[in-house]
């Protein structure tokens, strides 16, 4: 999936009251970048430190971006991303499945707005807030008013989970093990930062949501500006690049210790006050989702819910839902109303 925080997006797709969702990574800084500076008699001392760029490896970029390594130093961080223009005939909001995207992060929680136009045309906005326990949408839809949607993410561990409902999942920059992504080059700016340039096939790049057949063997190529003292990320720049055709992509810009976004508080707080889950005398629904039925691994989540609001099921990583125990007919939804069972099966 990612390799930076925003390869797949969180759309959400509502299936009558129930979302069928089933689907924006790295360790403690460790920049490596060496201050020589050496004062002798009869030398004049250098004026700013030389940096080992023969030193910088992905491995330590991402290191250096990771949750850990950026909250010992911030309280929060801010990315923005931004299609840009190309000439050529490749939409890049279909390569990249939304129009805009914008993420606010605190240590255990995250906050997404984005935008796109559904299969019938009509302009949608989320927002969404994404804590360790749970989640809440609120969606605009043209001029319509917006609604709110509530998760249920259906596992007693967050590790269990798709990685999109992991909070730690989302980072400035990360590359996981085993990504194929390549580094090029570094440079110095002579700025405060320094410039790695990577490549990586467009198959294998997380940020595309389909490949166009006329790209199978193109490739992605990225600018990381980073820090030169902390390797944190500053800017993403990529481009696809096709028998040496250059098509300018996305431009993602992380800023750190930023003012709360507009839009955040008031869905955070609605996260937090909300009653979703009803009590005796409410007018509610049931809902039970049974994992591996008639296997050892057996297990049952049931939950009741005040009637009226729309739930998402998140189930966990590589599960399916199903309307029958055999995984015979999958889950197509239902009222929103009534009470529902879904059988989880991988």
């Amino acid at each position: 999936m990612i390799r930076r925080s925003l390869a797949i997006l969180l759309t959400v797709c509502l299936c009558a009251f129930l979302v069928a969702c089933g689907q924006a990574s790295t360790g403690a800084a460790s920049t490596d970048v060496s201050a020589a500076v050496e004062t002798n008699a009869g030398e004049e001392p250098q004026a700013e430190d030389e940096i080992d760029l023969d030193s910088i490896t992905l491995e330590k970029i991402g290191e250096a971006n990771s949750r850990d390594a950026v909250f010992s130093k911030h309280e929060n961080f801010a990315t923005t991303v931004e299609l840009l223009e190309n000439d050529s005939d490749v939409v890049n909001a279909d390569l990249y499945g939304v129009e805009r995207f914008f993420m606010y992060s605190i240590k255990d929680e995250e906050y997404f707005d984005q935008s796109y136009f559904d299969a019938d045309g009509s302009h949608v906005r989320e927002e969404q807030i994404l804590t360790r326990e749970n989640q809440v949408y609120k969606t605009f839809i043209d001029d319509d008013e917006p609604y709110y949607t509530y998760s249920w993410l259906v596992a007693d561990n967050a590790d269990e989970l798709p990685e999109l409902w992991r909070v730690d999942y989302f980072v400035p920059a990360s590359f996981p093990e085993g990504s194929d992504e390549k580094l090029l080059k570094v440079e110095d700016n002579s700025d405060g930062t320094i410039t790695a340039y990577t490549s990586l096939s467009l198959p294998a790049t997380p940020e595309i949501q389909s490949v166009p057949k006329d790209l199978e063997n193109a490739n992605m190529e990225y600018s990381y500006v980073l820090d030169s003292k902390t390797l944190e990320v500053e800017k993403i720049t990529a481009n696809v690049v096709n028998d040496e055709k250059v098509i300018p992509f996305f431009e993602q810009v992380t800023q750190y210790d930023v003012e709360e976004p507009e839009g955040y508080k008031e869905l955070s707080d609605n996260l937090k006050n909300t009653k979703i889950v009803a009590s005796d005398g409410d007018d509610s629904k049931n809902i039970t989702v049974i994992y591996d039925q008639g296997t050892d691994q057996e297990e049952t989540y049931q939950q009741s819910f005040i009637k009226d609001f729309k739930i998402a099921i998140i189930l966990k990583d590589g599960y399916e839902r199903y309307s029958d125990p055999e995984g015979k007919e999958p889950f197509k939804g239902s009222d929103g109303k009534s009470d529902v069972t879904i059988y989880a099966l991988k």
